[in-house]
C-alpha cells in the first residue's frame, strides 16, 4: 500500500439556477482528503494576454486513492493554492493485475 503522505481540500461544484433560469456557480463545503501527492504537468504552459491583463495557467495532477471524489469544475486546494478541476478523474483501478493504485485528478491554477 502506498503512503497517503499529503492532504488537499476539496469543494464540490454545486451550481443552481436563479429566477431567470441562468446557471449560478457555487461550491459546497471544503473537505480534507489524504492523497499520495501531486505534480505539475510539464507539457502544459500557457500565458494568455488580453489588453490590460495577463493570465498564467498551470496544470497540476493530484495522485489520489480509489474512491476520492472529483468532478469537472470542483475546487481543490493544493499546497495552499486554489485550483479548479478539469474533466473527470482518470481511473487506474481496473488494470488486469489486481493492483489498484488509484486515480489522477487534473486541476488548473490561474494567476492574473
Amino acid at each position: 500500500m502506498l503512503p497517503l503522505a499529503h492532504t488537499v481540500l476539496h469543494a464540490p461544484y454545486t451550481p443552481s439556477q436563479d429566477s431567470l433560469k441562468a446557471t449560478v456557480d457555487a461550491w459546497g463545503k471544503w473537505e480534507l482528503f489524504k492523497v499520495y501527492g501531486w505534480a505539475p504537468v510539464t507539457e502544459f504552459a500557457s500565458s494568455q494576454f488580453e489588453q490590460g491583463r495577463s493570465t498564467v495557467s498551470s496544470l497540476i495532477e493530484i495522485f489520489a486513492p480509489p474512491g476520492t471524489p472529483g468532478q469537472h469544475r470542483d475546487k481543490w486546494m493544493v499546497g495552499g493554492v486554489e485550483c479548479e478541476q478539469e474533466g473527470v478523474a482518470r481511473d487506474f483501478t481496473t488494470g488486469p493485475f489486481g493492483f489498484e493504485p488509484g486515480i489522477v485528478i487534473r486541476v488548473k491554477q490561474q494567476r492574473g
